[in-house]
């Protein structure tokens, strides 16, 4: 096998290395001539196009100050402008939660706020109402065009038109019918419920009937009279009045109806019936009230006569009127009493003429022109709600109670007296509200 001649690397070896070493110094010739120092922080940085000689960190806390300082600018030249950040008013009232049904109102006020662009989050807080709520509602606007309720199907009705209206006409004809009664007369089908809910889509509501005297034309007649004749005096001349009367008060015994709720066969256990007392606890009252203040009242048992309410005008009347009234000088004061048979008779008329008391001219039936008759419920209220269970404890839940009266609610009564002449006047000498 022939001998290979050997080649010799040296001189190529030579060239690669001298070709190395003048590389790397160009290379650390140029990184010494484009880096220089940082004017804040002195630090090598490396030329750029940046002409400020600044490094990146230093640029960026220069800028961080500036962003400050301009924030601060802006709030110093307009104090009252609003934070971005702060939430926007609400259209309507806050809900109890935020899952409260939504109005009609605050359902278009959602399309509309939708319309305009606005975002959920923000139309939620304008409502204000959940944001899941403005979705459901902008949803249910593109498919139906409306933000009304989905009709709802429910319990088909039992009765159709024509029953209805035979239900409410009669109803209409017949003002004191029952719904029991209805069912019962003309043989209805549906049940006495069912008819109740017909008469109050009528309008026609189950009420407590008032008592009330239908007026003749001449009642009427002398009620416009009374109210014409003094609808000129003040509300400060009626102040100079007192208004007098009677009532009778009841403790236990006096029960009407009282409901009991009891199982079936069991209405003559003695546990669900009422215990009526044979001699029901009653008391008469005479008392008497101004605008300033309350008069003496008279608690008796005795039938009520012409001869005994003398004696009580003899030493309760006068001495009333001298708790508001001055007496030296003499003010002038007037006493109105209705047109009991007991305050027209021979003897109350002689006694009031001889002391000189000056009365007024009142109509027949007409507590609403007499406002003791308000101070006698206020008061019978209260009395009722301390059932007495004898004569003594009647008597002193009276009195407590007659002391215990406001004297601004009977200053109200007694500057009430123009309006309800001018009521008597406008329901032409009828019934009034009072």
């Amino acid at each position: 096998m022939p001998h290979l001649k050997r080649m010799s690397y040296e001189p190529l070896s030579h060239f690669v290395i001298a070709w190395s070493v003048l590389c790397c110094s160009c290379l650390l010739l140029l990184a010494i001539t484009t880096q220089e120092q940082c004017r804040i922080c002195s630090r090598f940085i490396t030329k750029t196009s940046n002409r400020t000689h600044i490094c990146l960190e230093c640029r960026k806390q220069q800028e961080h100050k500036e962003e400050q300082a301009s924030s601060v600018a802006a709030a110093a030249s307009s104090p009252s402008t609003i934070s971005p950040a702060s939430p926007p008013s609400p259209f309507f009232d806050s809900p109890a939660t935020l899952h409260s049904h939504l109005s009609v109102g605050q359902r278009w006020a959602i399309i509309t706020l939708h319309k305009e662009g606005h975002d959920h989050s923000y139309i939620s807080q304008r409502i204000p109402c959940d944001v899941k709520s403005v979705r459901r509602w902008i949803v249910h606007y593109e498919q139906h065009q409306t933000v009304e309720d989905d009709p709802r199907s429910g319990r088909p009705r039992i009765t159709d038109e024509e029953t209805d209206t035979a239900i409410a006409g009669t109803a209409y004809v017949e003002k004191f019918c029952t719904p029991r009664g209805l069912k019962r007369k003309y043989q209805f089908a549906p049940s006495t419920r069912t008819i109740d809910r017909r008469l109050q889509e009528a309008g026609l509501f189950g009420r407590v009937a008032r008592h009330r005297k239908r007026l003749s034309e001449e009642e009427k007649r002398k009620r416009l009279s009374f109210a014409e004749g003094y609808l000129h005096m003040t509300k400060d001349e009626w102040m100079q009045v007192l208004f007098a009367d009677e009532k009778l008060f009841k403790g236990e015994g006096f029960m009407g109806q009282v409901w009991v709720r009891r199982p079936i066969g069991e209405a003559d256990n003695p546990e669900y019936c009422v215990n009526k007392l044979p001699h029901p606890v009653k008391l008469n009252v005479w008392g008497c009230f101004c605008g300033r203040g309350l008069g003496y009242c008279y608690i008796f048992n005795e039938n009520m006569d012409g001869k005994l309410l003398k004696t009580i005008l003899g030493t309760h009347l006068k001495e009333s009127a001298e708790l508001h009234y001055e007496q030296d000088p003499p003010e002038l004061w007037r006493l109105l009493q209705d047109n009991d048979p007991k305050h027209k008779s021979t003897l109350v008329q002689t006694w009031l003429f001889n002391n000189g008391i000056s009365m007024l001219d009142f109509p027949p039936y007409s507590p609403d022109l007499n406002p003791i008759e308000n101070v006698w419920n206020d008061l019978a209220r209260r009395v009722e709600a301390k059932p007495a269970g004898s004569m003594q404890q009647l008597q002193d839940t009276i009195a407590d109670e007659w002391a215990a009266t406001s004297v601004e609610f009977l200053r109200k009564l007694a500057r009430s007296m123009p309006k309800r002449c001018k009521a008597v006047i406008d329901a032409k000498g009828d019934h009034t509200k009072y």
